[in-house]
């Protein structure tokens, strides 16, 4: 009798329906099942948005790298120092004097101003407007550069060095230029392998080593310019392509660029050294970014590490700090994290602005922290904005789908090696709001069985 009165229970057990059972059940029940978690380490905590009532713990207070979820930090900072409609600022400078027939006897300098969204459509924007508003029909010096706002650091601490080419490793300047990320064009010609820099310039140098019509690869050593057009192994045939890198030194290549643009403009720029020293310019154009809250969505929905860079630069330069650095934008979202977001100081560190690092640690309960403190904001509204949605929008497009909680999760993910983070907000079917924080660390090969379990966890936390 007793073992039948056990097995009656289970059995009672098994039909319960699901919102019978209360979520800290059900979230156990996901991650405990789940063969991934076997040797992976997961911390979770939930809350309710307007209560601050705790729903679910799992390891909330445990240290983790967050890759991408660090770009929650740096937004959020951002947000509240400027407000979802500041703008950078981006200024073209004429030094020198302008003779009668539009020539500069000196030189065009583009300052940075730390706008990360900067796109070579701005570029030529401005270019065209150095004949039409100031006149100047020829450049008898040079295209200058200054990015003397932040130092010349140009890769953030911690940041794996054989990642350096690769488009999502930029290096990080005051005047960044599409993320600092060119585009080589491959293309036939005259039977061989044809290269080009989209957008047009000189710098930095192609070396093509090809010299029939085979698939070749285009790289460049780390911490070098030179780009190398070589030929793949194998006999595959060629196909038109293109690859786009980032560079060593961008200065030279903005220069170049913005040069080929102004003659486009019909400026002729010839590049002689005219020495000018610290003379006041003698005209000025400049060019605004968009307002901070559309480039918290470019940033936070694709996760472009680039914007979260120029951010903890431009937070150190807002406390006085120029040229800025990495260590003094740390110092700066540090204490706003603790003076401001409530987070406690030893349950972070954030060592860069976007999560390339490895260096950079959270809990989930400092998350769950700084996103009730967003929730409780002024911007709200422009930080949700700036997440993205799952099953509809940024890096959640393809998560959630066709499930409960497609468009109810405004969440960021983080994704490295051995690294997948989740974490943000959720709205249950009877509209109320929780925020949650997934931290999963600790595992080899793919990350897709640690974002299947925050997909269920998800799909639970829709439920009332």
């Amino acid at each position: 009798m007793k073992h039948l009165f056990v097995i009656l229970f289970l059995l009672v057990a098994l039909v319960v329906p699901a919102q019978d059972r209360s979520l800290g059940e059900r979230l156990i029940d996901a991650i405990d099942g789940d063969i991934a978690t076997a040797r992976t380490f997961v911390g979770v905590l939930v809350t309710e948005a307007d209560t601050g009532r705790e729903l679910f713990a799992r390891f909330e207070h445990r240290l983790f790298t967050p890759a991408s979820n660090a770009k929650l930090y740096t937004s959020a900072a951002a947000l509240d120092t400027w407000g979802p409609d500041h703008r950078f600022r981006t200024e073209l400078l004429a030094r020198g004097t302008l003779a009668e027939d539009g020539t500069l006897n000196g030189d065009l300098v583009l300052v940075g101003g730390g706008d990360p969204v900067l796109r070579s459509e701005h570029l030529r924007a401005l270019a065209a407007r150095v004949p039409a508003e100031l006149g100047i029909r020829a450049v008898a010096g040079r295209v200058v550069i200054d990015d003397s706002l932040y130092a010349p650091r140009l890769k953030g601490p911690g940041w794996m060095w054989d990642d350096e080419p690769d488009a999502y490793q930029m290096s990080v300047t005051a005047l960044m230029l599409d993320y600092n990320v060119l585009t080589v064009r491959l293309f036939e010609h005259e039977g061989r392998v044809a290269s080009r820099l989209d957008p047009a310039a000189d710098m930095p140098p192609i070396v093509n080593a090809m010299r029939d019509l085979r698939a070749a690869n285009v790289t460049r050593e780390p911490f070098t310019d030179v780009i190398l057009v070589r030929p793949a192994a194998g006999e595959a045939p060629f196909q038109p392509t293109s690859v786009n890198l980032t560079m060593h030194q961008p200065s030279p290549w903005i220069a170049s660029v913005f040069t080929r643009m102004l003659a486009d403009a019909g400026v002729v720029v010839h590049g002689h050294a005219i020495p000018t020293g610290d003379a006041a310019p003698i005209a000025r154009l400049a060019h605004d970014s968009a307002p901070l809250r559309e480039i918290l969505a470019l940033f936070n929905k694709p996760s472009e590490n680039a914007i979260g860079e120029m951010l903890l630069h431009n937070l150190a330069v807002h406390r006085g700090t120029v040229p800025a650095t990495w260590s003094a934008g740390e110092a700066a979202l540090r204490d706003w994290l603790v003076g401001t977001a409530g987070l406690e100081a030893d349950s972070f560190r954030i060592a860069d602005g976007s999560g390339l690092t490895r260096y950079s640690q959270i809990t989930p309960a400092g998350t769950v922290t700084l996103l009730t403190h967003m929730w409780n904001h002024p911007h709200r509204v422009a930080y949700l904005e700036s997440l993205p949605v799952g099953g509809v929008d940024g890096s959640m497009r393809g998560r959630l789908v066709n499930t409960p909680a497609q468009a109810r999760v405004f969440a960021k993910t983080g994704t490295m090696g051995g690294v997948s983070s989740l974490s943000g907000y959720v709205q249950t079917t009877d509209g109320k709001w929780r925020i949650f924080s997934i931290l999963t660390n600790g595992f080899v090969g793919s990350s897709r069985p640690a974002r299947d379990l925050q997909d269920r966890i998800c799909v639970e936390l829709v439920q009332p």
